[in-house]
């Protein structure tokens, strides 16, 4: 009889917690469904939310490479002011008169920056604002370095950590107060493909990156929890062709960045300078720039950290030449 009972009892519960599961079920299917149309929906008719006309816009790194293409698709979107640091006092001069040339309206401030310097932050900071105040601050300075980790030169190493993401991490920090005080303002972190994968022979630099694309992503949603004014926003360039830290590796060893990139693709730095304009007026958290989508590749090396591993050697068969030429690379710096 108990026996009998508890068979039944067992049987109901079972029944119920089917009936359960199967409400369950339909009700996280339609939310997955839900989601998944929503995403699609803003990837492919995304609504263009904030502009940068009239804006005052800081730009670390802006004597070369990058830095000079972001400030010149700022100005061509009508920002009013734009405040350039670097290290070239000289070169930004030079960078400022191709503006002024070019885009008459724009008033241009050029302040010397070492983001590695906390009294050269402070005074980028007091300056900058009282010329401002600033809505936008793009962090761009940045180094890089390729050596076998064991041979790397120590002061190379400290210089991508402080330069990439201490520094960078600090002048947010010092800028943030400011920025709360607009009604709407925006960070963007120029990171790197290299911060979502294996880098042999640029582990630092690797390192350096995902660390400051986690940051961005991170803050942006503690912004967005606190309801606070400021959006983060993390623009992320393969290798980049023509200019900058990429193409000047390229260089060392003879190579050009198409060249190092077969397969795994680049870019060039106009699309990275549109990138940074389109994640503000667009409001996106994370914009990969590159040749070739490395999104899917991303995702299996989350949850396959092995992947790279195991293809590394099949790719160098294929006729793949970016590790080739990141280890030409590491062997110049390590004579």
């Amino acid at each position: 009889m108990w026996l009998l009972l508890w068979l039944l009892c067992c049987t109901g519960f079972a029944g119920c917690a089917e009936k359960r599961f199967r409400k369950s079920s339909v009700a996280g299917g339609a939310l997955l469904l839900s989601l998944l149309a929503v995403l699609l929906y803003v990837t492919f008719f995304p609504q263009r939310v904030h502009e940068l006309k009239g804006l005052c816009c800081a730009v670390t790194g802006a004597s070369d490479g990058l830095g000079v293409f972001i400030a010149h698709a700022l100005a061509a979107e009508g920002v009013e002011k734009l405040v350039l640091g670097a290290r070239r006092v000289e070169r930004l001069e030079e960078v400022k008169a191709d503006l002024v040339n070019r885009f008459p309206k724009v008033k241009v401030l050029t302040l010397k920056l070492d983001v590695t310097d906390g009294e050269s932050r402070n005074d980028f900071l007091r300056q900058a604002t009282t010329f401002g105040p600033c809505q936008v601050l793009i962090n761009n300075a940045g180094v890089l370095t390729y050596a076998f980790f064991e041979a790397m030169d120590n002061q190379a190493m400290d210089a991508m950590l402080q330069t990439n993401l201490s520094g960078t991490l600090h002048l947010t920090k010092s800028f943030l107060p400011e920025l709360l005080k607009e009604k709407r303002a925006h960070v963007v972190n120029i990171s790197s493909t290299a911060g979502g994968c294996s880098v042999a022979y640029g582990g630092i630099y690797a390192a350096t990156k995902a660390a400051l694309t986690s940051f961005t992503i991170s803050l942006r949603l503690e912004m967005r929890l606190e309801k606070k004014p400021v959006t983060f926003h993390c623009v992320c360039p393969g290798l980049v062709e023509d200019v900058g830290m990429a193409a000047s590796a390229s260089g060392r060893i003879g190579a050009t960045v198409s060249e190092t990139g077969r397969n795994l693709g680049w870019t060039s730095p106009t699309k990275v300078a549109q990138a940074v304009v389109r994640a503000i007026q667009y409001d996106e958290a994370q914009i990969l720039v590159n040749s070739i989508p490395l999104q899917p590749l991303f995702a299996i090396a989350a949850c396959l950290p092995e992947i790279w591993e195991l293809t590394s050697p099949l790719m160098g068969a294929l006729g793949f030449q970016l590790y080739r030429h990141l280890r030409r690379n590491a062997e110049l710096a390590a004579k």
